[in-house]
């Protein structure tokens, strides 16, 4: 197992070329995807956010309910439920029996009783004998009863967890399949805080629903029948309008306070925004010193969420007094009726006190009816503000009906006359460029499959825009982009992505060890593959300083690797996916010159014969690529070798004479401060052999 394989590679000190791992695997990443979650991922099927009810989202959840449990264990569930309420129900009649058999005392005694209590009074045995089997029902009946709702508490525990695991995979898949836009224009703390509070929804809206609030209706509607039968339409009508009016009082008032929870729900996003943010950010909050402003910021939001919750709270104690009097109003009432028919001779003591009964037995259960209903609304509240993120299917990445896996042979690239400009997940124009600006207008681009190829330009002209384009995080609204005769919208997003290797300038590392992070890129990497990869990409020196090696932590975001250091892990995850494509986007600005044109051969060398997409600022790094594309304005200006675009004299030869007037200087500072970081983090690393787990202390 994983965790076996990770302990026993953290309980010794290891190098870069530890012996004795030969064939072990780095098993996180030998198993595919599995299948069940590609189907779960469609399973929640709503209109567009705006038009999201309250019922689409029970329905949603149940489908999800029987989904994760099964079909039977729901119903079995449900039956538990319905007999337990009968059962409540047919206890008060034992009630109204032992009371009628005490007040006439008209059973005669037999000569079993008397045998076994022969010092008792006659009168005395004849109401014990009478009342006797009616008694032990009544106490059998109260606890099976409250045996039943412990033991259906139990069971709908047990049955709704699947439902919840269930719910929370499709809407990870959901999150997923959201673009790019939509993850970099919304905020992560908020995004994860409305995911944990729907998980949580399911549970409050299930539980509420079939514990709760459709027992008591049910109890509802045997209790007026049973009143009717006894009693008489009016005071059928009375416990019926009794509990009515308790009811829309209650969901009245309830509703009002839905947008207070909004409200709680907005300032607590708010508030744990502020604190992530701080804390992510914590060394140019503490260089600049200004821990006091994010205190001070995230203290607003505090307080904007206890104005809230105060409202709230005032709101439910209005509420509470309200459904005191409406019940004390009804049972009152009720209470004068029977107590009249009881000294008419029109009904005996025992139904008088079997009917209050039923009334307060209904009562009890809808004092909670207020929690019940609030937490059922926030429930509702919390799995509509999830649903609105995740639901948006015209933003989300699915493949057509008709696409096919990519097949690359050669690794041709093409851009054909394609226009482009930045929209977010919401449709709208990006506001950081003019709503006449686009990124790329008319692009016509041709790379040959196995070309080491380089694109340059200024800032802004769209040379990432391209690598964007071409593993579809962002698709032209004008033009194709085609993969060896495929245009990609008619591919599967998954077959293009198995295709294509992209290494970004700012990489993406997982709080985990450096052999996870190059082994991502590829299921059932072996740790042979992940050291070479490694070495390729100019680790060795790295790792053979940490305590670990290739098992050392890298911390949150990478944080304890240098700009560098990261950018060659990323390097080593992509030569280790051995993708036909390989985009470097910046992927070694970090680096020193001299350790970046020593990986600018070596991965020449191991892509021979592959499509390179360097996407790069610095020209020394890419003097030796078979072609260098410079772009300008959306377009490509020139295209040729180095020596051919030199001798052009035109906007490359401008920028490289540019950056040879500033080279030495760029050289000198870049080569210094790679190597001091690398000194600090390497000896930072190194010095932890307490712990023996590469961690800094």
């Amino acid at each position: 197992s994983h965790s076996h394989f990770h302990s026993h590679s953290h309980s010794h000190s290891h190098s870069a070329s530890a012996p004795g791992r030969g064939n072990l695997e780095i098993p996180m990443l030998n198993k595919p995807e599995p299948q069940s979650l590609v189907a779960d991922q469609r399973a929640v099927k709503l209109k567009d956010p705006k038009e999201i009810g309250n019922w689409q989202i029970v329905a949603s959840m149940y489908k999800s309910f029987l989904k994760g449990s099964g079909k039977t264990a729901v119903v079995f569930c449900c039956a538990i439920v319905l007999f337990a309420k009968f059962v409540r129900v047919s206890t008060p009649f034992m009630y109204q029996y032992v009371l009628d058999t005490v007040s006439t005392g008209a059973v005669s005694v037999s000569p079993v009783f008397r045998s076994i209590f022969p010092f008792v009074d006659n009168g005395v045995l004849n109401v014990f004998q009478g009342s006797f089997f009616l008694i032990a029902v009544y106490t059998v009946s109260k606890i099976f009863a409250q045996f039943l709702q412990s033991a259906n508490d139990v069971l709908f525990a047990r049955t709704v967890q699947p439902a919840v695991r269930v719910f929370g995979r499709e809407a990870l898949a959901s999150l997923y399949r959201m673009p790019l836009s939509f993850h970099t224009g919304s905020n992560t703390g908020a995004l994860t805080r409305s995911m944990e509070r729907g998980m949580r929804a399911i549970i409050a809206v299930l539980s509420r629903l079939l514990l709760h609030l459709v027992p008591q209706a049910i109890e509802l509607l045997l209790v007026s029948a049973i009143v009717w039968w006894k009693a008489g339409p009016e005071l059928a009508l009375v416990c019926f309008a009794t509990v009515a009016v308790y009811c829309a009082f209650t969901i009245q008032t309830v509703q009002q306070r839905a947008h207070y929870l909004e409200e709680m729900n907005k300032s607590d996003n708010l508030a744990t925004n502020r604190l992530l943010d701080g804390l992510l950010h914590y060394e140019a909050v503490t260089l600049n010193n200004r821990q006091s402003h994010e205190i001070l910021r995230y203290d607003e939001k505090i307080v904007d969420y206890q104005r809230a919750q105060l409202k709230s709270s005032i709101s439910l104690a209005v509420l509470n007094w309200g459904q005191k009097c409406i019940e004390a109003l009804g049972s009152g009432y009720l209470l004068f009726r029977t107590a009249s028919s009881v000294l008419s001779g029109t009904m005996t003591v025992g139904e008088m006190i079997m009917i209050n009964t039923l009334l307060l037995q209904l009562m009890g259960p809808l004092d909670h009816l207020g929690a019940n209903y609030m937490f059922l609304m926030q429930g509702m509240v919390d799995a509509k503000e999830m649903f609105r993120i995740i639901q948006d299917k015209s933003s989300q990445e699915n493949d057509r009906e008709t696409a096919k896996p990519l097949l690359v042979s050669r690794g041709d690239v093409e851009f054909k006359n394609i226009h482009f400009s930045y929209v977010d997940h919401a449709g709208q124009e990006d506001k950081g460029r003019s709503h006449k600006e686009h990124v790329l207008c008319g692009l016509d681009l041709k790379i040959p499959g196995g070309s080491y190829v380089a694109v340059v330009g200024e800032s802004g002209c769209g040379k990432s825009t391209l690598t964007r384009l071409l593993t579809r995080t962002v698709t032209a609204k004008e033009g194709d982009v085609i993969v060896d005769g495929q245009d990609v919208r008619d591919v599967t997003f998954q077959s293009l992505r198995d295709n294509v290797a992209l290494v970004h300038q700012d990489p993406s590392l997982f709080n985990e060890d450096i052999a996870y992070n190059i082994a991502y890129g590829k299921y059932g990497c072996t740790e042979e593959e992940a050291l070479s990869a490694a070495e390729s990409a100019q680790l060795q020196p790295v790792i053979a300083k940490m305590n670990n090696g290739i098992y050392s932590m890298v911390g949150d975001r990478g944080q304890r690797l240098s700009g560098g250091q990261r950018q060659r892990v990323a390097l080593a995850r992509a030569l280790v996916k051995d993708a036909p494509i390989l985009i470097c986007d910046e992927a070694t600005s970090a680096l020193d010159v001299k350790t970046e044109s020593n990986m600018m051969d070596r991965l020449r060398d191991l892509r021979r014969g592959k499509t390179t997409l360097l996407i790069a600022h610095r020209l020394s790094s890419i003097v030796n690529c078979d072609e260098i594309i410079v772009m300008h304005q959306g377009k490509v200006v020139e295209r040729g070798p180095h020596a051919e675009l030199l001798g052009l004299n035109g906007r490359y030869a401008a920028m490289w004479a540019q950056q040879a007037k500033e080279g030495s200087k760029v050289v000198e500072d870049d080569a210094v401060s790679e190597d001091l970081v690398e000194v600090a983090v390497g000896s930072s690393m190194s010095s932890d052999s307490g712990c023996g787990c590469g961690h800094a202390h």
